[in-house]
């Protein structure tokens, strides 16, 4: 049944005529500043990375599309790199650490409301960062927070300019 949905049905959603050499370095950077921060992550976050990972991926492209900078950088990448990539990588390693710190928190609300009302095994990591249904809450909290950072400090979103 997946392969049936990822060579039919999702083939070209997935490789899309959109989908080019820059998108892919972006993508490329981006998968490599999350690895590299792993062991930031709770422990319980740690051991699911290769759910989790997605997740901090997708939200920090979400929490860099807060700037119109940030937009134009996901759309088109080429106008950065590689020639700035020294500046993307520092931009990326800040808003991944802020993302990071969020989901850490996030769970930690979440594990905390379920011993409170005796129900310990109510938030599983491993489960919740396979869902869409239980990953929207935690976009909306992160992307939420990231809002309300950006009021008080304009300088907090991505606003790199491009070099062309």
């Amino acid at each position: 049944m997946r392969k049936v949905r990822l060579f039919d049905e999702d083939y070209h959603r997935i490789f899309s005529k959109r989908l080019n050499a820059d998108r892919l370095y972006f993508v490329d950077l981006l998968n490599q500043l999350v690895e590299a921060r792993r062991n930031q992550l709770r422990d319980d976050l740690n051991a699911s990375f290769a759910s989790v990972r997605f997740t901090l991926a997708h939200l920090t492209a979400q929490v860099v599309r807060q700037s119109e900078l940030g937009v134009e950088l996901i759309s088109r990448p080429e106008r950065w790199l590689p020639d700035q990539e020294d500046d993307i990588r520092e931009e990326l390693d800040m808003l991944i650490d802020y993302v990071i710190d969020e989901v850490n928190y996030y769970v930690q609300d979440r594990q905390e409301e379920d011993d409170q009302e005796e129900q310990a095994a109510l938030f599983d990591p491993k489960v919740a960062f396979k869902s869409k249904a239980q990953i929207r809450p935690i976009e909306r909290q992160v992307i939420g927070s990231t809002k309300s950072v950006a009021r008080r400090d304009a300088d907090f979103l991505f606003n790199v300019e491009p070099s062309g």
